[in-house]
């Protein structure tokens, strides 16, 4: 399966999603899903987030926690979950509500591994 068949199998699994994609911690997206739709603009997403993500990450391995698996952002009008890959990439998904939160975890969980044979 290519990136993009994963990405649309979590986007088309998990109710209230945006978009999904996978990215690197340098700010760029490597494949995103859907193409062309209204709202969110995963590359802007992911260059605004990834330094900061990257960073956050750093902070919470230097305290001699770990390396983080995940990272989950809120407000009123979306949810954000990122899934580590690999130190370089990771996976994340955008969703419109906070009620499916359960599930794009899962779906990160486990297409997450499939994805790194793609990298």
């Amino acid at each position: 399966m290519a990136f993009n068949d994963y990405l649309k199998q979590i986007y088309e699994k998990v109710d209230g999603s945006v978009a999904c994609g996978v990215a690197g911690f340098d700010g760029l997206t490597v494949e995103s899903y859907p193409k062309g739709q209204k709202g969110p603009n995963m590359e802007s997403v992911t260059a605004e987030l990834s330094m900061k993500i990257k960073e956050l990450f750093g902070s919470f391995s230097g305290a001699g926690l770990g390396r983080p698996e995940e990272l989950m952002l809120k407000s009123k009008e979306s949810t954000i979950l990122v899934r580590t890959l690999t130190n370089e990439y990771f996976l994340m998904l955008i969703l419109d509500s906070q009620k499916a939160i359960g599930m794009g975890r899962y779906y990160l969980r486990v297409i997450g591994p499939l994805l790194l044979n793609e990298l």
